[in-house]
Formats: C-alpha cells, sequence, structure tokens
C-alpha cells in the first residue's frame, strides 16, 4: 500500500508499506538526473521516528 503525503496539493513524499513495515518513499532528485530516469530513496518510518537528532535531513 501506498499513502501519499500532500502539502497544498503537493506531494512530498510517499509512505510505503512492504511486508508490514513501513517506508517514506522520496524521489532522489539527484540521483533521477544522473539515471535518467525516476530512481526513490527509501527509508524506515521507525528509524526516523526513534532518531535522538534535532534535525532530520532527507534526500
Amino acid at each position: 500500500m501506498i499513502q501519499k503525503v500532500r502539502f497544498q496539493n503537493k506531494v512530498l513524499f510517499e509512505i510505503e508499506t512492504i511486508n508490514g513495515n513501513k517506508y517514506l518513499k522520496k524521489e532522489d532528485k539527484e540521483a533521477s538526473r544522473r539515471a535518467g530516469t525516476v530512481v526513490y530513496a527509501r527509508m524506515p518510518v521507525g528509524e526516523l521516528l526513534n532518531s535522538d537528532k534535532k534535525v532530520i535531513n532527507l534526500k
């Protein structure tokens, strides 16, 4: 299942469920430009939410 997260009618990122685990799915624009096709970066949502960092940077 894929859930789109929107802000002011623009898709910011998607949350994808794979085997019961949720992953943040976002287009990696720099890698996409190099590859000439759409490339997505996936990051476990639990890892983001349980982080102790003050700032979380998404690429």
